[in-house]
């Protein structure tokens, strides 16, 4: 599992926000166009072509609750606490907090060694889309409190 927004999303975590580093994290839709499906074509016994697909799906996951199990001290940017906060960031990257989530529907990935700046793009604007599905169907639910 790959957390997208890391260490400088948590640095604006709090009870009832829920703001995701999601536009400038490509490198993840890399990985997983770089590891998608692909045809494989094989032959039978009798020389007949099989083919099957070797796959990987790329599944979004909605954390409800991560922000709401601990509130920060106040650290506006340039703050004592936030150069403190991106110190330990930088040397130690972060801990894992405990959560629970929501699965969305897995995005199929075709396999491609070197992805074109637009098909990255498109796997990420299905990736927001698939986030915003499990956002709005447990919001009401898992986010009562949210701001």
């Amino acid at each position: 599992m790959i957390v997208i927004g890391g260490a400088g999303e948590s640095l604006s975590a709090r009870p009832g926000i829920n703001d995701l580093i999601l536009k400038r994290r490509l490198g993840f839709l890399k990985i997983a166009i770089k590891s998608g499906y692909n045809t494989v074509k094989l032959f039978s016994l009798e020389y007949k072509p099989i083919s099957f697909q070797n796959s990987a799906s790329l599944c979004p996951v909605f954390s409800f609750g991560e922000n709401d199990i601990w509130d920060q001290a106040e650290n506006p940017e340039g703050s004592k606490v936030w150069k403190f906060q991106k110190f330990l960031q930088n040397t130690s990257g972060w801990t894992l907090p405990l959560f629970h989530g929501r699965v969305g529907k897995p995005i199929d990935v075709v396999k491609n060694d070197n992805p074109t700046e637009e098909e990255v793009l498109e796997v990420q604007r299905k990736y927001i889309e698939r986030l915003y599905e499990i956002w709005n169907k447990y919001k009401d639910i898992y986010a009562k409190d949210r701001k």
